[in-house]
C-alpha cells in the first residue's frame, strides 16, 4: 500500500511539471520575441506589403490621402501620404490593437518609424517649409469638453522639406505619473497662459492606460500654420513592449 500511495504521488507530480513545462513553453512562445533577462519582448510591425493595415490620413478626399504602394519604400513597400492645402500632415491609427490599448503597466514602450520627404512647400508656392514630426498618443476616453481627446505628445525631430528616408525613434516609461523630459500634454488649456496642457487630474500614464488613438502628425502642440502641400513616404511603423516575463500579459 505504501509503495502504491509512493508511486501515486510520483506519477501525480510528474504529471504537474510536465504540465508547468507546457505553460511555461507557451507562455515563452507568446512572449519570447527578443527575450532580455526577465523581460518579454513583443513588436507589432507594418511594413504596407499588405496594404495600409489601417493607417490613414486625417484629410478630406479632395484633399489627399493615404495608400499602399508596393515600391519606393524602406525597402520594397510603402505608405504614401499626400495632402494638399491643408495646415498640417496626420497619419493616424485607432483600430489595430497591436498600436493601442493599455500601455501603462508595461515597462518600457518604444515607438518609431521611417520617413521620407518628397515635398513640403506652403500652399500655392514653391517655398520649401521644414516641418517636426510629433508622436501623438491619445485618449478620446479622457476628453474635456470643448476638446474632443487627451493625449500626450513627443517631438520626434525634424522634417525637411525634402530629405531621404530617416528614423524617428521615441522610448518611455509609460507608467510615469509626470510627463517624462521632452513631452506635452494636450486637452485643456492654462486657465493663466493658455497654453496646451492635460486635463486637471490626468496623469501621462492616465492617458497612456486608455489610447484609443495613436498618430504621427506635423502639429506642435501650441503652434499655428499656413497651410501646405504635403507629399511623404511612411514606412516600418514599430511599437515594441517590453513587460516582466510571463508575468504580465499586457505584451500579448
Amino acid at each position: 500500500m505504501r509503495y502504491r500511495k509512493f508511486f501515486g504521488v510520483i506519477a501525480v507530480a510528474a504529471t504537474f511539471i510536465a504540465a508547468a513545462s507546457t505553460l511555461s513553453a507557451q507562455n515563452n512562445s507568446d512572449c519570447s520575441e527578443g527575450d532580455k533577462q526577465g523581460l518579454c519582448v513583443r513588436t507589432a510591425l507594418v511594413t504596407f506589403d499588405r496594404g495600409t493595415e489601417s493607417w490613414q490620413a486625417d484629410v478630406l478626399p479632395q484633399f489627399g490621402g493615404f495608400t499602399a504602394e508596393e515600391t519606393g519604400g524602406f525597402p520594397g513597400a510603402q505608405g504614401h501620404f499626400i495632402a494638399n492645402g491643408v495646415f498640417g500632415a496626420v497619419l493616424y491609427n485607432k483600430i489595430d490593437p497591436r498600436f493601442i490599448g493599455g500601455l501603462s503597466r508595461l515597462k518600457i514602450v518604444t515607438v518609431s518609424t521611417d520617413l521620407k520627404s518628397n515635398k513640403i512647400v506652403t500652399e500655392g508656392t514653391t517655398t520649401p517649409t521644414p516641418r517636426h514630426l510629433v508622436l501623438s498618443l491619445r485618449s478620446h476616453a479622457l476628453a474635456r469638453t470643448p476638446y474632443v481627446y487627451a493625449s500626450v505628445e513627443y517631438d520626434l525631430g525634424n522634417i525637411q522639406p525634402t530629405q531621404d528616408w530617416k528614423t524617428y525613434v521615441v522610448s518611455f516609461t509609460p507608467g510615469s505619473t509626470e510627463l517624462p523630459n521632452g513631452w506635452a500634454g494636450y486637452g485643456s488649456d492654462d486657465p493663466v497662459t493658455g497654453a496646451p496642457r492635460l486635463p486637471a487630474g490626468i496623469t501621462f500614464a492616465d492617458v497612456l492606460a486608455q489610447v484609443d488613438e495613436v498618430a504621427f502628425t506635423t502639429f506642435q502642440t501650441g503652434f499655428f500654420y499656413d497651410p501646405g502641400d504635403f507629399d511623404l513616404n511612411f514606412d516600418n511603423i514599430r511599437l515594441t513592449r517590453e513587460c516582466n516575463q510571463l508575468l504580465d500579459t499586457h505584451c500579448r
